[in-house]
């Protein structure tokens, strides 16, 4: 994907960036999201309408176990190659993750819910150009796990149709794990591998990986949200360029997420302005390139005063 995409991108990516990219990402790899080890049913619910219980309730039996995790950095962090989820990485996050994997593989309620929090500081003396810079970065890895539990199946026949069937359209080709089969049943489902895709649009942050050639002559700056970043196609006036980004998904996103991974990265980056995002597609992935900015607030004007006379 890597060098047929090659000449559809900007010039300061080609001849190495991009290769680096694909040689630390690994093209052709595909991360999931959260991971099951279970028995899969049918879909009969949406991810939204997954409960949430600390205990197994007595009607319900469980079908597997969903395990996600993800790490995030703070302080002096030199991105440079990281995953998107890692960037968005938070307790929540994670909980909507594996809700999402719940209704995908059958299950109506995610239970026994729980998260372990590992945080570590590092600091770091690097000698530069003979001046010594001492680099301190706090890593939070969270990883949550819980199982996935359904009605048990003597009572499915007997609860009300609308209230536990959603939705009995079958999955899409592009989101059918790759073990389900059309003949499952709500009381007999197929036994599944742990680590199987997700593709659904919701969890690809997993998927999208950043590049990031930040720039030596502008110190890091605070975070800002990704409503607050804006996307130029030209660059403005005393704007100066924070990082080249490149974002690249092999297998399962579409380009607007890829695209919104860049954004992203600006904000984490504290960018004000994303240049570029464009976008080449390959063999079923996107690779998206722009440039973050840090672009100097508008200069404003003192109000004139009308002449008395």
């Amino acid at each position: 994907m890597c060098q047929s995409s090659s000449r559809l991108l900007p010039s300061w990516i080609v001849g190495g960036f991009v290769v680096a990219a694909c040689l630390n990402a690994g093209c052709g790899t595909v991360f999931s999201a959260a991971s099951y080890t279970g028995t899969r049913y049918p879909p009969v619910v949406k991810p939204e309408q997954v409960q949430e219980s600390a205990t197994v309730p007595d009607d319900h039996e469980v079908i597997g176990h969903v395990q996600a995790s993800c790490s995030n950095s703070s302080g002096d962090v030199e991105w440079t190659d990281v995953l998107l989820s890692d960037i968005l990485c938070s307790e929540p996050r994670l909980g909507s993750t594996m809700r999402r994997k719940v209704a995908e593989v059958g299950g109506t309620m995610l239970v026994e819910r729980s998260c372990d929090r590992d945080t570590d500081t590092e600091t770091r003396t690097e000698t530069k150009d003979g001046k010594e810079k001492v680099r301190k970065i706090t890593t939070t890895h969270i990883s949550c796990e819980g199982a996935a539990a359904r009605p048990k199946p003597e009572l499915v026949a007997s609860r009300p149709e609308p209230e536990l069937v959603a939705s009995r359209t079958p999955p899409s080709a592009s989101s059918t794990p790759e073990k389900a089969s059309s003949a499952s049943t709500e009381t007999e489902g197929v036994e599944s591998d742990a680590d199987t895709p997700d593709t659904d649009e919701s969890t690809v942050a997993w998927r999208i990986r950043l590049q990031i050639a930040r720039s030596k002559s502008i110190p890091p700056q605070p975070a800002v949200s990704a409503e607050q970043v804006s996307v130029v196609e030209t660059k403005p006036t005393g704007a100066r360029v924070l990082a080249n980004l490149v974002a690249d998904c092999s297998k399962g996103c579409s380009k607007a997420a890829v695209q919104l991974g860049l954004r992203e990265a600006t904000a984490k980056l504290g960018g004000s302005a994303l240049l570029g995002g464009g976008c080449a597609s390959s063999g079923g992935g996107w690779i998206c390139t722009g440039s973050a900015l840090l672009v100097p607030p508008p200069v404003s004007k003192e109000p004139h005063d009308p002449d008395p006379g």
